[in-house]
Order: structure tokens, then sequence, then C-alpha cells
């Protein structure tokens, strides 16, 4: 038929009924609905989740408007997360055998958000639901409605065995293409739970349909990739996640990329280094794990071990937003390495905050709100910084841990070499960090102390009251376990001799078997 009637009674409460009114219309050709698939892709608001062995988070984030799936444990809950995106661009999860990914789909037009006395549409699947079906290119409503979606996966009809790829439920193309025909009141018509894949790509393919029986002609398409497991005693090499924003003085990226290359000169294994700020401008997608993390996971996977440097010490620590990604490599048997400042103490604070167990079950630093764990040199209420109360000169080795490490002097950044007229000099570094060893959990060891600058009666100078409460306190900390070897270091690896550090890299990878 070229139209549509449709034919209208009334009823009233007597059971009286109207005569009919009839009335008819045609849907213009060219008009095509449009498929989303709610991953937070190409709209805002991701309602894809995941959740298995490897892939769960133990905090709800705040922002979070639905009851997202968990599991309960006995540690507590793991709640899914939205997919991971990798160094490549790709979206991507570390396998298991009860790895379930929840799908959710819809069509351009789906949902919106009153303005005045209109509804704009904004395809995200936590605004309300206006059910308009708008044409794909043109963005004009042709008074349609979705009647089926068709679904495929990795080639092939997707298989939900109570709906079985057969008779009406198989749609044939014709170009040989088959999919599975879901009409729109069906329960798996808009969501479904895929389980039972194997490592590897999957794509994931959905077509709305109208009343027309009218197919959108550019079906959506998720592509992701599974990525298996690797055992602790299978994993290899170094892998470096730079934390530093370029900065001409304090974190220069070509000097601050070249020590720490440097560090692990004597390793003869595969060395790699992901910058932060770099994947963030290519590949990062803030509408997942809200706005956090930028590593992935499966791009820690592999590796025997992380290090972690933070060592722009002026600004704060980007650290806290990848609690996540680190938490989910040490849960899989990693180890760890993190060069860090005074950025320290906020960066625990944040911890607390949202209850992410990282530095508590790894570290083995326990605090409770009116506890302060992590300190940096004070006076007068005023804390340590480049040029004020600079007293850090070296990390002390204890506990028999390798040997001294001194400050890099001259240093790249200016401000440590500084010099005033009457020959005052700095020549030691301000902000850093160190423990209330008191407070330090039970097989937690201080591998280093603050080696204080000496006493002395200049303006730069600590005096004898300070270099004895300072000198000593532990500016670095290890927990060795049976799965984890880590490292936290409150003084930042590259304003160290670089022979010295190097020395404590090969050190750490004879200890962790790399």
């Amino acid at each position: 038929l070229d139209s549509t009637f449709l034919v209208v009674k009334a009823v009233n409460i007597a059971g009286v009924v109207s005569e009919p009114d009839t009335i008819s219309f045609f849907v213009k050709e060219g008009f095509y609905p449009g498929t989303i698939i709610y991953n937070g892709q190409y709209q805002a608001g991701n309602d894809v989740w995941v959740l298995g062995e490897h892939h769960f988070t133990t905090f709800m984030d705040e922002s979070i408007s639905k009851i997202i799936e968990f599991e309960n444990y006995p540690e507590g809950a793991h709640y899914s997360t939205p997919f991971w995106i990798d160094k490549d661009g790709n979206y991507s999860v570390i396998g298991s055998e009860d790895l379930k990914i929840y799908m959710h789909w819809g069509w351009h037009g789906e949902h919106g958000n009153q303005l005045e006395s209109a509804y704009v549409i904004t395809d995200n699947p936590f605004d309300k639901k206006i059910a308009s079906v708008v044409d794909e290119q043109t963005n004009v409503s042709y008074f349609a409605e979705i009647k089926y979606f068709d679904l495929r996966l990795d080639g092939e009809p997707y298989y939900y065995p109570p709906l079985p790829p057969e008779g009406e439920n198989l749609q044939i193309d014709e170009d040989g293409k088959a999919w599975l025909r879901v009409p729109i009141t069906h329960e798996i018509a808009q969501e479904t739970i895929i389980t039972g894949l194997s490592e590897g790509i999957h794509r994931f393919e959905v077509r709305a349909v109208d009343i027309q029986d009218v197919g959108d002609e550019t079906p959506a398409e998720f592509v992701f990739k599974i990525v298996k497991p690797i055992p602790r005693e299978e994993k290899s090499g170094v892998l470096i996640l730079d934390d530093d924003d370029d900065n001409s003085l304090f974190a220069p990226d070509a000097i601050i990329d070249s020590l720490y290359e440097a560090f692990l000169s004597d390793y003869a294994g595969e060395v790699m280094t992901l910058d932060r700020g770099e994947l963030e401008g290519s590949v990062w997608d803030s509408q997942l794990h809200f706005g956090r993390d930028v590593f992935s996971p499966t791009d820690l996977e592999k590796y025997k071990l992380v290090i972690y440097h933070s060592d722009y010490l002026t600004v704060p620590s980007k650290l806290q937003k990848e609690f996540e990604v680190l938490f989910l490599y040490l849960r899989g048997g990693g180890n760890l390495v993190i060069s860090i400042g005074k950025q320290l103490r906020e960066t625990i604070d944040i911890v607390e905050d949202n209850s992410n167990t990282l530095f508590d079950e790894f570290f083995g630093m326990h605090t409770s709100p009116d506890e302060s764990l992590v300190k940096v040199v004070t006076k007068d209420g005023n804390e340590a910084s480049f040029l004020n109360l600079a007293y850090f000169q070296k990390a002390l080795a204890s506990n028999g841990f390798s040997d001294d490490i001194d400050l890099q002097i001259p240093s790249f950044n200016s401000m440590v070499n500084y010099s005033n007229v009457v020959g005052d000099s700095v020549k030691a570094l301000g902000p850093v960090a160190y423990f209330e060893e008191s407070l330090l959990g039970e097989g937690t060891e201080v591998i280093y102390r603050f080696g204080c600058k000496e006493s002395g009666d200049g303006p730069l100078d600590p005096s004898m009251a300070e270099y004895e409460m300072y000198n000593g306190q532990p500016v670095a900390i290890s927990k060795i376990t049976e799965n984890n070897n880590c490292y936290l270091f409150g003084f930042p690896l590259s304003y160290m001799e670089v022979d010295d550090v190097r020395l404590l890299m090969n050190k750490i990878l004879t200890d962790i078997g790399n």
C-alpha cells in the first residue's frame, strides 16, 4: 500500500461507541531510522557495562543514576564498569570465564530533553524517553515507529536460545548477511547479556527497523577486544607510565624520559612507555570511567613491572585518577613502583574519600580521618617548596635495601641549584613526602629514609632541631607478598643520581625475577 490508514473510535464510560474516523498518510521515501549502541562513543552517556573476575570496580561513582550490575564477594561488592580504551584506541577488557557484557541499544530520537514546548533529542539513554523516530541523515521526524531490531555477533545472527534465528526471526539480506530479528516487545529488544566470548576481536551489530519494514542502512556496530589474562609467572618486561605534563623547568619531557630510560639501561628485556597526556589527547573518552582513568588495564596486563612516575612536583598528581587501573593490575599479580613527591598526601586523602583500597591493600597504608600517615616538612604553617624548607639531599638506604641514593647536583631544575648573592645554596629538595612510621601496616618495610641537609645558620639551612626532626624519617616503603612487590617513593626518582637509581632498579628487577 502507498498509504497507512488509522481508524479511530471513541468509547465513553457508558460504553457508547462513536462513529469511526479515518485518516491516512504516507511516509516519504528516503527516510531511514538511525541505530545507536549506548556505549558513550557517539552520544553522551554510556550504558554498556562489563563485569568479570578481571573487570570490576570496588566502589560506585556518585554520578551513576541507575542500578548497575554487581556481584557480592566476601571482601565486598564488585561493581560493573565500562569498557576500557587501550593505547591503540580499542575498547578492551581482560577476559575471564565469568565475563558478562551488558549491552543496551536504541534509536536516534528515542531520548531527549524538553526545551520550552518542544523536545530536544539528546540520544542520552539516561534522559527522558520521547520515542520519536527521526531520519538518520536529516534529523527530520517522519512519524514512524520502531518495529524490530536486527542483531548480529561476530558475523552471525545473534544467538539467544529462547528466540532461535529461524522462520520469522531470521532476516537474510540480498547480500546473504543474516540477522536475528527481534520484535520491539521482546525482552532482548534493546538489552542483552553477552557471555562465553573467547579472547580476540568481537563485533556486535544492531539495525533498527521501522513500521514500514525499512531498516537502518548504516547499522550500528560495536567492536571490542578481549585480552587474555597473563598469570604472574608469565609476565615480563617493564612498562613506564608517564604522568608528567611537559614543563621546561619542573618536568621537561625529553629529560625525564631519558632519565627513566637510563635507570633501566642494564635491563635487557622490553621497556615500553605510555604518556598519560598523549593518550588523554588521542584515545581517551571522558564518557567512560567518569572522566578519571586514561590508562587501560589491558595495556598493563602483560608486564612484570609497572613504573608510575608523577614527578611534576608543583601540580597535583593524577595518580588518584588511575586507582582502578592499578588496582586491577596488582590484583592480577603485577608489581608496581610509584615515584611521587609532596602530592602523595592529597592523593592519599582522595583514596580514603572514595574507599579504593589500592594503598591499604598493596602498600599497608592503613589510616583513619584523624591520622596523618603522609607528611611534608613544615614550619610556621608553611610547607616545603623548592626554595623554602628544601632539606632533602639524599635517600638513606634502610633495612639493607640497596645503597643510598643522592640528589642529582647540578639538577635539570635550576631552583635546586639556586645560590643567593651571599653564597647560601639550596642544593636540596623541598616537595617530598615522608611517612609516619607507627601507622605503617604489618609487612610494610621502610626502604629509604630522609637524608637531611646538615644544620647551619644560613637562611636556607635547617636548624639543629629541624635536622633531628626530619633526618631518618621514612621516605620510601615497600610491601612484598606472594603475589606482589610494591614500592612507593615519596621523592621523585628523576631528581636523583642516575647511577644510584639504576642500581635500585636492578635490585627491584632481580627481586621480582625479571
